[in-house]
């Protein structure tokens, strides 16, 4: 039988951080080839099946574990706060908590994903490559290039992802079992869920989210891979549509949505467990 994911204190934050790093860089890792996949299509650049894993380890390290670990690490007791310490409700405190972590986590990635995206259209032969020529090139800021588009992408992205997720959690429990909603502990929302549920919840927000931040993320792409370099966000927009019409705009759509959906179901899943995992160990050490 399963056990609830429990909720947890802003002491809990260390744990819930390195249990979110674990789980993305375990979600990361099974959809890396996709994802080089959806960026070779995004690109429109040739496909290359030596190319699909190029770069995961290093990549991994810098850019997925400390993404999702800052995130996580802002995003929960910022959400906890607002939930149990003021009136806000909890879709606005959802809201707030994944902007304040939503921020620092695109930052933190964006390095890691510039790199991804050379190796990816064939700029690039080894991440290290990558990091010297621009380096070389451009010097620190030249590791940042399209930050703002990492910002508009990936705050947005986030926000439609937890509160979509948050919300389906709320809805499913209210119709399944409403105490869990908000138990003696505080427990709310998706820290309730089983770990199965979340993985089950977490695919549909997942799908959803792929498909309202796939122009953005397309565009992203274009940027980082220097073809749209010198445009602006919106300047980008206009001009890939010009290029290649509107359907560019959602180029990689598919592997896209089974990306963000079957990991989704994957982060979220690893993301209880382990919290769980750390959980029993902290007890048996007691």
């Amino acid at each position: 039988r399963q056990r609830r994911v429990h909720g947890g204190n802003p002491e809990d934050s260390m744990t819930d951080t390195i249990a979110a790093a674990g789980a993305g860089a375990i979600t990361e890792a099974i959809f890396y080839g996709l994802d080089s996949y959806k960026v070779m299509k995004q690109a429109n650049a040739p496909f290359n099946f030596r190319l699909l894993w190029k770069g995961t380890v290093p990549l991994i390290l810098t850019g997925s574990i400390p993404s999702f670990g800052a995130f996580f690490a802002v995003y929960l007791p910022t959400k906890r706060y607002f939930e149990t310490s003021t009136r806000f409700s909890d879709s606005s405190s959802v809201l707030i908590a994944s902007v304040a972590g939503g921020v620092p986590s695109s930052i933190v990635g964006v390095p890691a994903d510039l790199i991804k995206k050379r190796l990816m259209v064939g700029a690039s032969n080894s991440p290290t490559d990558a990091f010297v020529s621009i380096y070389r090139a451009t010097g620190t800021s030249g590791l940042f290039l399209g930050w703002r588009a990492n910002l508009i992408k990936d705050v947005p992205f986030v926000v439609v992802k937890m509160t979509t997720y948050e919300a389906l959690a709320r809805a499913y429990l209210s119709f399944f079992d409403p105490k869990r909603i908000s138990g003696l502990d505080g427990i709310k929302g998706g820290d309730a869920l089983t770990s199965t549920e979340s993985a089950g919840i977490g695919f549909v927000s997942g799908a959803i989210t792929a498909l309202v931040t796939c122009p953005i993320d397309c565009v992203n792409t274009r940027i980082k891979s220097g073809e749209l370099a010198k445009f602006t966000i919106a300047q980008a927009h206009v001009e890939l549509v010009k290029r290649e019409g509107v359907k560019a705009l959602f180029r990689g759509l598919l592997p896209r949505t089974t990306i963000l959906g079957l990991g989704s179901t994957v982060f979220w899943f690893w993301f209880s467990e382990l919290k769980r995992t750390f959980s029993l160990i902290e007890k048996w050490r007691e």
